[in-house]
């Protein structure tokens, strides 16, 4: 008991030491305090971006906000703590080096030898865009950052630990999910297609980093150009169908699945359904040459897109009948008249929204040749 009463004074000590005259316990001098941390063998959490809002700007300024309430200061026992401003010099290095979006909060946490534990949004610990959101804001974060601490692998060990057995698929997978919580698709998109390109990998584990590398830029799509770029979210497409179609029974087919319907779902798409029976019948038809378990991986892989695609009209449809003015919703579930109506009345909006009219008048054009 005494031990342990001893080792908490110390961490206070630590935590007041660290402290400023106004109680902020956040460095400015991010180089210096990264230094400081590796020298003293200590874990260090990152800022960035401090003076940003959060929680749809019911927080203005997210430094500001946890001066106010107690400014995380307990994490000092813990870790060097350091923040950034957007404008600071550091600001866009940090930016560059962890992938972080210059215009978000954002924590980072590095181990005692400055590999990366964690990365994160800051808003992504709160419960949404309301007042008891804010209440629970620096609570919540430093929950969030108590966590990333406690972990004990960085991602650069669990790369090592992926190198050393390469046809290991839980390591590899154990790198996927990391990389996927620090929100880096970038670069995990690279090294997943450098890797897959690999021809000492086993074909298994070169398939995996195919998938995963799809599966990066489908939820990054901000890392890769903007969600209106059509070409861009095409190959997307094009590629999740190609990989559905050569892979239906592998273990994150469906992940597969999901993330190339959502690629329709999300956007300005006419006949969401129709994409799915689309690329259902794409299956069905490779089903004919496979063998008899590819085949049977296809079937199952069709049900699941049709469970799928019939779970998110009813959705929609149900969505459609609160908000009976919301025509993009007609769209995307392949009402051509009401499309035509809505988007295609004067040449400007035809010309904006082309691929649905486009669409919209063939679906016509093919129900009067029925």
């Amino acid at each position: 008991m005494a031990r342990a009463r001893g080792w908490w004074c110390l961490v206070l000590l630590a935590a007041a030491a660290a402290q400023g005259a106004d109680g902020w316990p956040w460095r400015s001098d991010v180089a210096d305090a990264r230094a400081e941390a590796l020298k003293a063998g200590r874990p260090l959490v990152l800022l960035a971006n401090a003076d940003s809002s959060a929680l749809c700007r019911l927080i203005v300024n997210v430094e500001t906000h946890l001066k106010e309430t107690g400014g995380l200061a307990p994490l000092a026992g813990r870790a060097v703590l350091a923040a950034a401003r957007m404008k600071d010099a550091a600001g866009p290095r940090l930016c560059a080096e962890f992938e972080i979006p210059c215009l978000s909060a954002w924590i980072v946490a590095l181990d005692a030898k400055g590999e990366t534990l964690a990365s994160f949004l800051v808003d992504s610990t709160s419960l949404g865009c309301t007042e008891e959101s804010k209440r629970q804001f620096t609570a919540r974060l430093a929950a969030a950052i108590g966590k990333a601490l406690d972990l004990t692998e960085s991602v650069q060990e669990l790369e090592r630990r992926w190198r050393a057995h390469p046809d290991d698929a839980a390591a590899l997978e154990a790198l996927a999910e990391r990389s996927w919580a620090m929100f880096r698709p970038k670069s995990f998109a690279e090294f997943c297609e450098k890797e897959a390109a690999n021809a000492a990998c086993a074909q298994a584990t070169r398939d995996t980093l195919r998938i995963y590398a799809y599966l990066s830029k489908a939820h990054g799509w901000y890392a890769f150009g903007s969600l209106g770029n059509a070409g861009r979210k095409t190959l997307l497409r094009e590629e999740g169908a190609r990989l559905l179609r050569a892979f239906p029974g592998h273990p994150s087919a469906a992940a597969v699945e999901a993330a190339w319907f959502n690629t329709w779902a999300n956007g300005m798409t006419f006949d969401v359904p129709g994409k799915a029976r689309a690329l259902a019948a794409a299956l069905l038809e490779d089903t004919r040459e496979a063998g008899e378990a590819q085949a049977q991986a296809l079937r199952a892989r069709i049900a699941s897109l049709e469970k799928r695609a019939a779970e998110w009209v009813r959705a929609t449809e149900a969505q459609f009948k609160a908000e009976p003015s919301n025509t993009m919703l007609a769209a995307q579930l392949g009402d051509a008249e009401a499309t035509l109506k809505a988007y295609g009345g004067t040449e400007a909006l035809r010309a904006y929204y082309k691929d649905l009219v486009d669409a919209a008048e063939a679906k016509l054009a093919g129900d009067r040749k029925k």
